[in-house]
């Protein structure tokens, strides 16, 4: 993991943490204009946060009634996932919902769950935050056989180099 993406992770966490303790009510107190718009105009509004692996992460006032899996549509994909990707292994959204003093997490799902009957219509509520994770695959630490064989042979040929060249 590079360190940009681990500062972004770590931004993307303390940015939940905060979320997490502050009621609903006192998140509300922002500039309008920084905020992305996903409502047509003339319906009821709510206030969702959205953040991670996404293209457009932040304050998003969107139309009451709207389901997680359009939101995410709207919000983008940082990465396009194939069937041969190699760098990332699993995406799960998680959204936590204000309860009592402070958050819940209240859904989290690999993101190809939200494709099924059961989670295709999850409706977000007013203060939601959205979080799209990335999980990327871990490099192998395990050495090959050739690999032995490879740094053996090298090994052998540095101790009868030296052998030969002290023996003369």
């Amino acid at each position: 993991m590079t360190p940009e993406t681990m500062m972004q992770r770590c931004l993307v966490v303390s940015f939940v943490l905060l979320l997490a303790v502050l009621p609903a009510s006192a998140q509300g107190t922002g500039l309008a204009a920084m905020e992305n718009l996903y409502a047509r105009p003339g319906h009821p509004t709510m206030v969702i946060y959205v953040l991670g692996d996404v293209a457009t992460t932040g304050r998003w006032r969107v139309e009451r009634e709207v389901q997680l899996l359009d939101l995410l549509a709207v919000a983008g994909p940082l990465v396009v996932l194939t069937e041969e990707s190699e760098t990332v292994e699993d995406v799960r959204v998680k959204v936590f919902r204000e309860a009592g003093q402070g958050r819940r997490l209240t859904f989290n799902e690999p993101i190809e769950s939200l494709l099924t009957s059961a989670n295709a219509s999850l409706l977000l509520e007013e203060g939601d935050v959205v979080v799209v994770d990335i999980i990327e695959k871990r490099q192998s630490t395990t050495v090959s056989l050739r690999e032995v064989l490879a740094i053996a042979t090298s090994v052998a040929s540095l101790v009868l180099t030296a052998v030969a060249l002290a023996t003369r």
